[in-house]
């Protein structure tokens, strides 16, 4: 009986062993490291029967914190890009620490690596390579090289690092994945720089390729050379101060027609120097990290408030428009993908930007939306600005540049636009204000029926959303039949001066006519807009077929429709 317990002791040991031994190679990281590289990490790492476990070391509980933390770990690598990273590690690991120099371990700067615990600093230095620099053939030589040095074999045959540059441009179907210069990246292309496509430069960071996070950038790449343009994805130090202009351009000269950030803004002064010295229009695509496309959907504001400062603030101040959330984690691997419809906005946007610089003056719509506040029938003004006199020197630059328009003097600009504005004042009973617009050529009609098309097109919640805040269309006060037109089918009346190609129009109510919570509503996240608010923009978009929207004046709706900071459609 004693022989066969000690036996049942010898196994229990040996399993004992076995399990701690299968720790194998141990990564401890830290937020914000994307969870997305170490979950494929561990995945691949099985691929070559090699035990390797990722841990973040802030969701290490407490009881962990000593010398046990290390058991069966045959290497411990640990993940500290920077010093006040590191130091927080330091100060999260505390009393495991002094067990550590009895481990074969590396801590990794981005500089170089610092082994101990009896690690050959030969390896130290090729296992450093290939983490810092990351990407998809470095984390394939690392985990081979983990799986030869713990089996014994020679870890030296594996190829050395890939080293990426500070500054480079990136494109998955280089040989090398990258460029250094704007210059190589055409020859590597294939691509003439003077005789381009459209081209639209992407900034990001290189932490994408080292994490393996490109599937953005991937797609992003796909739809903008599918609608024959050229991508020109870079990446370089954000705290310099010509971090964008010495990868987009040749000899001086830009070599991109529009940019698509998806950077941090971390020095907004010198980026807005650059944007205004390199001419190009720049949108944004901002990431959601906090959990999957659905989550996104569903919160309440659709950004989290620690990213305001650096992903909204800063970048509006350097002259970044269109902020939109493009992309979020997938559930399952953590990998940051695209979220379909913002992503596909992203890329239509740069593209209409591109096609907007290389049209003619005389061959651009523009549909310019002015506000006017305070409110009232004879008034003009958007928060004390003088709107006739601006808006007629406007036109009148405009029609200097060589667009197809008029410009109007002030008083006979005066009366036509305060005409425009009567629906808005008048009771909802009161038709024939704007059957007299119709008749004077100051408004158009779209009809109901079109709009119902395009409504049908929306995700089916904000449809049902809309029908239950505001009825069916047709209810709307702005809605009017006539039997001499189209058979009496109804249609919404749009307000609106045209002259040429440009289009005045007031911009719409938040609320419907007759509804004194109007002034109450400027301001709401969450109140839906009514379906003549929409109406109106469809019939800039499609009917008049503007290749420009201008919001003109202080400060207008639109900036207040529900999630407009985060979102294309509400």
């Amino acid at each position: 009986m004693a022989r066969l317990l000690r036996l049942w002791l010898a196994v229990l040991w040996l399993v004992a062993c076995h399990a701690a031994h299968a720790e194998g190679v141990l990564v401890i990281t830290s937020s914000p490291s994307p969870p997305g590289r170490f979950i494929a990490l561990e995945q691949a790492a099985r691929a070559h029967g090699l035990p390797l476990r990722a841990r973040f070391v802030e969701k290490i509980p407490a009881d962990e914190l000593n010398a046990s933390l290390w058991q069966g770990a045959e290497l411990v690598l640990l993940d500290a890009p920077r010093p006040h990273i590191e130091d927080h590690m330091r100060g999260k690991l505390g009393a495991a620490l002094p067990a550590l120099d009895r481990v074969p371990h590396a801590w990794l700067p981005s500089a170089a690596p610092r082994p101990g615990g009896g690690l050959d600093p030969e390896l130290a230095a090729r296992l450093h390579g290939y983490f810092v620099h990351g990407g998809a053939r470095n984390s394939e030589w690392l985990l081979r090289t983990l799986a030869a040095w713990r089996a014994g074999r020679d870890w030296r045959a594996q190829p050395a690092p890939q080293v990426f540059p500070t500054s480079a441009i990136y494109h998955p179907a280089l040989a090398d994945l990258v460029a250094t210069t704007p210059r190589e990246y055409f020859t590597a292309r294939g691509i003439d720089a003077a005789n381009r496509p459209p081209t639209v430069a992407i900034a990001f960071h290189q932490g994408s390729i080292a994490s393996g996070q490109t599937a953005f950038l991937d797609d992003l790449i796909r739809r903008i050379e599918s609608a024959g343009g050229l991508a020109l994805p870079f990446y370089s130090p954000v705290m310099s101060p010509d971090a964008v202009r010495s990868m987009i351009t040749i000899d001086g000269a830009p070599v991109a027609d529009a940019m698509v950030n998806t950077q941090i803004t971390l020095n907004p002064e010198a980026r807005r120097r650059e944007f205004e010295a390199l001419g190009l229009p720049v949108i944004q695509a901002m990431a959601w990290r906090r959990g999957s496309a659905a989550q996104w959907a569903a919160d309440p504001h659709g950004i989290a408030l620690v990213d305001v400062p650096f992903y909204l603030a800063q970048a509006e101040y350097a002259g970044i428009a269109d902020i939109q959330v493009a992309m979020a984690m997938r559930e399952g691997d953590e990998q940051l993908v695209p979220i379909e419809p913002q992503a596909a906005a992203i890329a239509a946007k740069a593209m209409n930007l591109v096609a907007l610089q290389r049209k003619p003056p005389a061959s651009k719509r523009v549909a310019i939306f002015f506000w006017n506040y305070p409110a009232g029938e004879r008034n003009l003004s958007a928060s004390f600005m003088n709107l006739p006199r601006s808006l007629s020197a406007t036109l009148e630059a405009m029609r200097a540049a060589g667009y197809r328009t008029e410009a109007l003097a002030e008083q006979p600009l005066t009366e036509r636009l305060q005409r425009l504005l009567a629906p808005a004042y008048r009771p909802p009973e009161d038709r024939e204000v704007m059957r007299a617009l119709l008749r004077d050529g100051l408004a158009d009609r779209l009809p109901v029926a079109r709009y119902r098309t395009w409504l049908r097109t929306l995700p089916a919640a904000q449809q049902a959303a809309l029908l239950q805040r505001w009825g069916e269309p047709e209810r709307s006060a702005m809605v009017l039949r006539d039997p001499q037109i189209d058979g009496g089918e109804p249609f919404f009346v749009v307000p609106r001066l045209q002259l040429g190609h440009v289009a005045l129009l007031p911009q719409p109510g938040r609320a419907e006519r007759g509804d004194d919570r109007e002034k109450a509503l400027y301001h709401s996240l969450g109140a839906l807009p009514t379906h003549h608010y929409m109406a109106v923009y469809l019939w800039a978009r499609q009917q008049f077929a503007a290749d420009a929207l201008v919001h003109f004046g202080t400060h207008g709706t639109q900036e207040w429709l529900c999630f407009l900071l985060t979102r294309v459609e509400c």
